[in-house]
């Protein structure tokens, strides 16, 4: 099968981009895979790479790769072209995000003001071009939670969307016993409750609330790392806050951290909190579970979606709640028996949503939509 896979950033970092990489690197093993994108930073072999012109500045960027990638690719003869909806046609949209859904969230919950700037108008152009004029055949929903939303904003008719959620790699994020070990030996944390977030939108991934809830927790043996870079929020706003509710020394702010590196901080880790005013999916979550770490999300983000109450992690009823998520920290902490069975649980949720498992599904989705 010959397989066209746009993308504007070919990388592991962010969530669509990982998304791409992950399934080319699966698919060059029996197919013809070729990648449009603008920038390259993987080494996978055996897929042919096209360099797309663009514009760097905000906005420019992607409409300029909107309109060369979909150019450039009605050049070529493929039997599908699976577009993370960056194009202007294609067979197969996977729906990372409803800009629409978004805004909007922002504008209900009030949590700042937000003003449409030139690259939120294109983004909704571009989603209103494809799902309006029906530049598809089918459409990936990466969550229910998503699915949901470009039906309300758009229309879409049930019929035409599929809900496959994001994959996990299993083979890189696996619990680790004996890397932990020695990982917390080596940082002086061998009987530290060790916390994680990993984001790179401190406010709308709700970085505040954890602090808070430390804070409220009251516990020495307490620590949380901070992986990741607060675009919306400056790093020293978050620094000011731990400094401000007396918890600085229970904060590890580590920055960004490339994806070779990553699962070291998994591997540390005794729980995994993301309280998110609104996420499509959130890999991270399920990198959490792949490496066997009970995990504390909000309902508002896709992935919750695989997650059973108190068996395999926990969902939050409000994300905003520090002593809801003070509440179930403590419960982690002091019950290790049942923190233990939530970590198998965990594990095993994510075996059976591995890359390997996902591709096979879209596989089978790209053979009907070639029918």
């Amino acid at each position: 099968m010959k397989i066209c896979l746009p993308i504007r950033m070919f990388n592991k970092y962010g969530g669509a981009s990982k998304y791409v990489s992950e399934l080319a690197e699966i698919f060059c093993q029996k197919h013809d895979v070729h990648i449009f994108s603008s920038s390259f930073e993987t080494n996978l072999k055996n897929i042919s790479l096209h360099r797309v012109p663009t514009l760097n500045r905000t906005f420019l960027n992607l409409a300029t790769y909107a309109f060369f990638s979909t150019r450039m690719m009605k050049k070529i003869k493929f039997d599908i072209v699976h577009s993370q909806g960056e194009c202007l046609d294609q067979d197969i949209i996977t729906a990372q995000s409803c800009h629409k859904a978004w805004l909007e969230q922002i504008k209900k919950e009030n949590k700042r003001r937000h003003i449409l700037n030139p690259n939120d108008s294109f983004v909704l152009y571009l989603d209103k071009h494809n799902y309006n004029k029906r530049k598809y055949k089918k459409i990936i929903a990466i969550s229910n939670f998503l699915k949901n939303s470009i039906i309300n904003y758009y229309n879409v008719s049930e019929d035409d969307i599929e809900v496959i959620y994001s994959g996990v790699n299993t083979v890189k994020y696996k619990p680790n016993e004996k890397r932990k070990i020695l990982l917390k030996n080596k940082l002086n944390l061998t009987d530290t409750f060790v916390v994680l977030f990993v984001g790179w939108e401190f406010k709308r991934k709700g970085l505040e609330y954890i602090l808070r809830a430390i804070q409220l927790m009251k516990r020495n043996n307490i620590k949380i790392f901070v992986v990741g870079k607060g675009i919306d929020d400056p790093e020293c706003n978050m620094k000011l806050l731990a400094k401000k509710l007396g918890i600085q020394k229970n904060v590890f702010f580590v920055g960004h951290i490339g994806p070779e590196h990553i699962s070291d901080y998994y591997n540390i880790a005794d729980a995994f909190v993301l309280p998110s005013m609104h996420d499509a999916f959130a890999l991270v979550v399920t990198e959490a579970m792949a490496s066997g770490i009970p995990v504390i999300v909000s309902k508002n983000t896709g992935a919750s979606e695989l997650i059973e109450n108190g068996k395999n992690g926990f969902i939050l009823e409000n994300y905003t709640s520090s002593e809801e998520i003070a509440s179930l920290l403590n419960i982690l902490i002091e019950k290790k028996a049942f923190t233990k069975r939530m970590s198998k649980n965990a594990r095993k949720t994510a075996e059976k949503n591995s890359w390997e498992n996902v591709s096979k599904r879209i596989l089978k989705l790209y053979e009907e939509v070639i029918k």
